[in-house]
């Protein structure tokens, strides 16, 4: 098995890091921009995948039942 690459911490042996039951993870603030980020990433992921769909959808159409025309369109 491969030595792992993460055996040593840079941080102090003493620090330890917990969350008391009542503190908040992010402040509504954060929150709200992350939430913003995750949006407009989801977005972007969407977009690209449509894009790469019509490009499917066109190399489809493009497909000939005629070998010799398929090969010339697989060449370009």
């Amino acid at each position: 098995m491969a030595k792992s690459h993460f055996t040593s911490s840079v941080l102090d042996t003493g620090f330890h890091p917990s969350l008391i039951a009542s503190d908040d993870y992010m402040s509504p603030h954060t929150l709200s921009l992350f939430r913003e980020f995750l949006i407009l990433w989801k977005k972007s992921v969407l977009a690209e995948s449509q894009q790469h769909l019509e490009g499917i959808r066109e190399d489809v159409n493009q497909v000939s039942s005629d070998l010799s025309d398929q090969a010339s369109y697989e060449e370009n």
